[in-house]
């Protein structure tokens, strides 16, 4: 969906640290006022600065919910970008592309917003004398959501997966089907980056154990949390499903794609979801003149796929504030069943022209 209030009209100075709203009396408004590090700056300027658009570096003092709304506003402008941005190719390609120039700037945006987000957050570790994860400190919940968003932001600079406009019908049968039909993606360096992020959120799930963020996790959650966890599960099963598509024409698994399968096979093996991938499909130790994909394993990459939708499932089923949670869970149920249960789809999964490898 478009969004509803575009960053150029925030005519506002970031939100101050919470301390400050905090405060009881004016007198002890005004103390906290003089002995708070604090960052005065508008929106507009804060976003400049996360594009080098200014000489001048974003502010160290930005508050959590300052960092929420920079993550957000970059997010919407990835979504701009991209309504402008279309690719030239046969009917099954109309995915959206963009400018190398454009995905490096952006991506740039992304790791100053994060070097200085990270830095706030060691600075705030500091004054709480908590060093734990971010949900562990005061204002976690904002720290933990706004990293979400920031891997969000990734996937969808990196990749274009279609829209899921299938979430509002709120038919978790429907949504399934809509998910199952996802034409797959196409081979490139760009989708390599966009599947690590992936890879990195299942990494910190299977880290904390999916029954513990199931149980005690799931109703800290935001709806955006949810999001990223739902389009997390998606890319990383489309992923799989691309490479158990490769057929003996096709350029077989390179070495990035196999660092990163034996990845996610080590992840599961940790589980309950654990599925028998052939180890010499993954990884640097291949040493053999030829990297082949067998048919048997094209099943095994399915039955892989699967098991990353369950386990990411299971994580909606806890208790949740927002009912649309529950219904993802059960769309992610739905789809993995569909994903044991072959049939065609678009054959997109191919090598990206050079110039979509950046």
């Amino acid at each position: 969906m478009p969004p509803l209030l575009l960053t150029s009209e925030l005519n506002l100075y970031l939100p101050l640290r919470s301390r400050l709203w905090r405060a009881e009396t004016a007198w002890q408004w005004q103390e906290l006022r003089q002995s708070t590090p604090i960052a005065e700056i508008t929106v507009h300027e804060a976003f400049s600065r996360l594009f080098g658009r200014t000489n001048e570096g974003v502010p160290s003092q930005l508050s959590s919910l300052g960092n929420y709304v920079l993550i957000h506003a970059l997010l919407q402008h990835v979504y701009l970008l991209k309504q402008t941005s279309f690719s030239a190719g046969s009917p099954y390609d109309m995915h959206r592309t963009l400018k190398p120039d454009d995905v490096e700037e952006v991506a740039q945006a992304l790791r100053v917003w994060q070097t200085s987000f990270e830095h706030r957050h060691q600075l705030r570790s500091a004054e709480s004398g908590h060093f734990g994860g971010t949900e562990s400190i005061p204002g976690g919940s904002l720290a933990y959501n706004a990293s979400a968003l920031l891997r969000l932001a990734y996937i969808r600079l990196y990749i274009d997966l279609p829209p899921g406009r299938a979430l509002e019908t709120r038919d978790w049968a429907l949504i399934a089907s809509r998910l199952s039909a996802t034409p797959l993606l196409m081979r490139s360096l760009r989708l390599h980056r966009a599947v690590y992020q992936a890879v990195h959120a299942l990494s910190r799930l299977v880290k904390a154990g999916v029954a513990y963020v199931a149980r005690a996790k799931s109703s800290e959650w935001s709806i955006q949390n949810s999001l990223c966890n739902f389009e997390c599960a998606i890319l990383l099963a489309n992923w799989l499903l691309t490479l158990a598509s490769i057929g003996p024409s096709d350029p077989q698994a390179s070495p990035e794609e196999k660092n990163l399968l034996d990845t996610v096979r080590r992840m599961l093996d940790e589980t309950e979801f654990a599925v028998p991938v052939d180890p010499s499909l993954s990884g640097p130790g291949n040493t053999g003149g030829h990297m082949e994909i067998a048919n048997s394993d094209n099943a095994k990459l399915r039955q892989l796929a699967a098991a990353v939708v369950r386990l990411w499932a299971e994580t909606f089923k806890g208790t949740h504030i927002f009912d649309m949670v529950k219904v993802m869970g059960l769309s992610l149920d739905g789809y993995a069943d569909l994903i044991e249960k072959p049939r065609e789809r678009t054959p997109l999964g191919r090598l990206a022209p050079e110039a979509g490898m950046n």
